[in-house]
């Protein structure tokens, strides 16, 4: 499907892409066993490993936005695993999947550091070639075989914002069906108030906020302050790290690149995972991305 890219806003943006993207897929996906499905603020997976290694695997979303609200959900059929978010993704060659690339990440486990816990993590990550790798092959020197870097070896590096381990981790409160949801609130830092919806920036950072909140957590809950009881934690991923700008004098429009957002996939060896993703929200206006 080939699209011209447009601006929407991001109330229409979810409603228009309810329809136009059903069965789209991004070009720069890493999944071979095509485990995720779905397309621009819906995805799903039902996969069962059974290789005898981890699979590992993201698909991009049909869009770009510099901050959305998404809900993220490990079926009550399923025993472990971890889903992801994946925003601010960032590639010498845009539409490769095995360029060199930098993305941001938040997740979380079920069952990983104890039973019937939710263990969750933040990180960045630079140098990555193969989104299949272990931890995105930080341990490994790996050739890049597409985009501008074509042939040459990079170590991918990780920097852990909120660290997978038991202390960051929680019981949590299940959804009617039993099965286990967890909210990723990630947008830019600085000086705002609600506007509706969306937030109204007086001044931007140049960093990212990542709130993570047990169980399904809307805007409105999050903008009528109805929402902090189920807060766990938050992060934030600082400029400098990031490399924008941390000060600007229009405070209009965002100083954070739009870049294209993914799901993620970590399915252990001989199980199953079954799971969903929903995009409630997104923030500022987004760029539809051509295909």
């Amino acid at each position: 499907m080939k699209l011209s890219k447009v601006l929407l806003s991001s109330a229409v943006l979810v409603a228009a892409m309810a329809t136009m993207f059903v069965g789209c897929k991004a070009e720069d996906d890493d999944d071979d066993a095509n485990a995720i499905k779905g397309s621009a603020n819906h995805y799903t997976v039902n996969y069962t490993n059974d290789t005898d290694d981890t699979y590992r695997a993201y698909d991009t979303t049909t869009y770009k936005h510099a901050g959305a609200l998404w809900q993220i959900t490990l079926l009550k059929d399923s025993k472990s695993g971890a889903l992801g978010y994946i925003w601010d993704l960032e590639s010498d060659s845009e539409r490769a999947a095995k360029a060199v690339r930098r993305f941001c990440i938040a997740g979380f486990n079920y069952n990983y550091t104890a039973p019937n816990k939710v263990a969750y993590y933040v990180s960045g990550y630079k140098d990555v070639v193969d989104i299949s790798a272990a931890n995105f092959g930080t341990n490994d020197e790996i050739t890049a075989t597409e985009g501008n870097h074509k042939g040459e070896s990079f170590k991918a590096v990780e920097n852990e914002f909120i660290s997978l381990n038991s202390v960051h981790s929680f019981e949590p409160t299940k959804d009617s069906d039993g099965n286990v949801v967890v909210t990723f609130d990630v947008y830019e830092g600085g000086e705002w108030s609600w506007n509706g919806s969306n937030r109204k920036y007086s001044s931007y950072d140049g960093s990212y906020v990542v709130d993570i909140y047990d169980g399904a957590v809307t805007s409105e809950e999050i903008s009528n302050n109805t929402a902090k009881d189920k807060k766990k934690d938050s992060a934030i991923i600082p400029a400098d790290y990031l490399g924008y700008k941390t000060d600007t004098s229009d405070t209009t429009k965002s100083i954070v690149t739009q870049q294209p957002a993914a799901v993620y996939i970590n399915a252990y060896k001989g199980t199953t995972l079954n799971g969903k993703w929903d995009c409630e929200d997104t923030y500022k206006e987004a760029i539809v991305v051509e295909e």
